[in-house]
């Protein structure tokens, strides 16, 4: 039993504890909690993304709940749409939450499409002594909101998340079977609500140092390099501990010594990349080769430096005779993503232990290598000021995991405020930088070089339309029984089955249409003709943007009617002059006569699959408008 004053602590208005949700059966809810366990995303059978976490309060533990948790279940059309959990103690609020008594699953929470999600993740979440930091209301909690368009959170919401957290003991997970956690190997059995659990051992937890072939092992590592191909990424991974199997990257005084500074004495290429390496060395690193579906996660979700946890790791030799690992899909669970980023944990000391290792690692090598890497004499060197160069801004990718984000770009002239778009901290990237992104190109560990016929990034650019497909606006919105635009209809079922309604997952009409947008970035005193692209508008991107179901507009005049009014503000009078036959700027830079103003949109690249003539298949690079609405 917990204190009295926890058993105080009451939801903000509005919210049910997820005990009282538990009883709430077929209707919708907002609650709050505490999560105990999670497993990653994965694409269900048809076209949405999912993932599956069990939430706890004090209702659910002070005696008067039979349940130890809410499971709830989430559905959304993209990956990003989904809460970002990142460890196990982070707060989520849900609101316009679906209970279910389901045949399968038994009581669950189930999303639908007017639900709201905002995470606070644990790491970000103080002690209650600073809740007064956050409560004049003019700083907000650490938090990613989805889908676009959230409303954020409120006063009471989160001091209730700070509250909540530090009320509840440590989770445990609840279905960790199935999890990706790997529980810590430590004692027998630990307490939980003054209960004692057996903690379940995880075998194949293992140190590179301890790594022989033919194994698989679950690993934590920080990684060194990561090399990103086109449908596997390589990524280099070390835990500070030394495997005589592994590939010896000798220092930068050992190489200058021998004469041989490509680090590649013995020619294993494979696991020894052409550019110097810059540590660690000795016989630290694994090579790691992911395939799908763990390559695009990684792609996206992974940065140097940071410290991840793969599961069920091949560890084999490779053809140089060195250990390397691999990550295949699973054959049982196909979309089951088996990296994590590795976060720190009261009951989990592997973390810490990684640390020590690496600060003992720096204090012995790294001073000296580092010194011998900049030419000097084992003294530290002082590095004289550069002339700064102007430089052309680079793409920036949007993300939800607190990537780097670069300085917004002022172009507030002519701005048509009417229309808003997601990541207003995302600097604006032109037009042109999209289309000729420099990572497009890329070189492998061996030094060949390639090039991918797309990537997953996201933007924000500002732009204005100067035409549209299809011409007709009665056709702008689609039958998804009609074989010609969705041959697959009948078979592009969610996985959520029982779990959500026909009408909440699958729509009788959907937004398809496509805008051809230019640059409106590039000053008027520059004559250069802007960059143009076309930009695909459909499903929830559009209903974002238009705040309209898709309904057949031939005969819904009304509907069809208001459409024409959101996309007057969208585009101008650009639809009149179409309709009329009126000449449109036959190429960039030509005179305008639409009235059409710039607006700011967030952009998403992508990939689709294109049958060729000769029976193969290519890779045709797209965009598409997404977090963008018409206010």
């Amino acid at each position: 039993m917990l204190a009295d004053t926890n058993m105080e602590l009451k939801p903000p208005d509005g919210f049910v504890s997820l005990n009282k949700a538990s009883t709430s059966i077929n209707q919708l809810v907002r609650v709050i909690g505490v999560v105990t366990d999670y497993l990653p995303p994965k694409k269900s059978s048809g076209t949405d993304w999912g993932c599956t976490f069990s939430l706890q309060d004090l209702s659910m533990i002070n005696g008067t709940s039979q349940n130890p948790a809410l499971r709830v279940r989430m559905f959304r059309s993209q990956e990003n749409y989904l809460p970002h959990i990142e460890a196990l103690g982070d707060v989520v609020v849900i609101r316009n939450l679906r209970i279910r008594n389901d045949t399968r699953f038994g009581l669950i929470g189930i999303s639908c499409n007017t639900t709201e999600e905002i995470h606070f993740p644990a790491s970000r979440i103080p002690i209650p002594e600073l809740k007064e930091t956050f409560a004049g209301g003019k700083t907000l909690l650490g938090h990613t909101a989805t889908p676009p368009g959230c409303h954020l959170p409120t006063l009471a919401e989160q001091m209730y998340a700070i509250a909540l957290h530090h009320a509840l003991p440590s989770p445990t997970p609840l279905f960790a079977s199935n999890n990706f956690v790997i529980p810590p190997p430590t004692g027998p059995k630990s307490k939980v609500g003054g209960k004692a659990v057996s903690n379940i051992l995880n075998q194949k937890y293992s140190l590179i140092k301890d790594l022989g072939p033919q194994q698989y092992a679950d690993l934590i590592g920080e990684v060194v390099k990561i090399y990103p191909g086109m449908t596997e990424v390589d990524i280099y991974i070390t835990d500070y501990t030394e495997n005589s199997f592994l590939y010896l990257y000798r220092t930068p005084e050992e190489l200058a010594a021998d004469g041989n500074p490509d680090g590649d004495s013995f020619g294993y290429t494979t696991n020894g990349p052409k550019k110097q390496w810059q540590g660690p060395f000795g016989q630290m690193t694994l090579p790691v080769r992911l395939w799908y579906p763990h390559a695009d996660w990684t792609r996206q979700n992974i940065r140097e430096g940071e410290v991840v946890l793969l599961r069920n790791t091949h560890i084999k030799f490779s053809q140089a005779g060195k250990l390397e690992g691999a990550l295949h899909q699973d054959m049982k669970f196909p979309e089951q993503v088996d990296v994590r980023k590795f976060h720190s944990n009261p009951q989990d000391s592997r973390l810490d232990d990684l640390k020590k290792r690496k600060a003992d690692y720096e204090s012995r090598h790294g001073a000296v290598s580092l010194d011998a890497a900049l030419g000097g004499k084992n003294k530290v060197l002082k590095k004289k000021p550069k002339r700064q160069k102007a430089q052309k801004p680079k793409p920036e990718h949007i993300t939800l995991d607190g990537q780097e984000k670069g300085p917004t770009i002022s172009t507030n002239l002519g701005h048509n405020q009417h229309i808003r778009s997601g990541y207003t901290d995302i600097r604006i990237t032109p037009v042109s930088d999209i289309l000729e992104n420099p990572h497009l190109s890329y070189k492998t560990p061996t030094g060949i070089e390639s090039t991918l016929p797309f990537i997953n990034a996201k933007y924000r650019a500002r732009v204005r339309v100067v035409d549209f497909w299809p011409p007709n606006l009665e056709d702008f919105s689609r039958r998804l029984d009609n074989s010609d635009y969705c041959p697959l209809a009948s078979n592009s079922v969610s996985d959520s089955g029982s779990e959500a309604d026909d009408s909440e997952i699958r729509k009788k009409w959907e937004w398809a249409f496509s805008l051809l947008v230019e640059d409106a970035t590039t000053p008027s005193s520059i004559k250069e003709a802007p960059s143009r692209m076309n930009l695909v508008v459909a499903q929830d991107g559009a209903e974002f943007l238009l705040k309209m179901d898709a309904v057949d507009l031939r005969e819904d005049t009304r509907a069809l009617n208001q459409l024409k009014e959101i996309l007057f503000i969208l585009w101008g009078d650009l639809e009149e002059l179409k309709s009329s036959n009126a000449a449109l700027p036959p190429h960039p830079g030509a005179s305008r006569t639409a009235s059409s103003n710039p607006f700011e949109c967030c952009i998403q690249e992508y990939g689709v699959a294109v049958p060729t003539p000769e029976g193969g298949v290519k890779w045709q690079r797209m965009h598409r408008m997404f977090a963008t609405t018409v206010i």
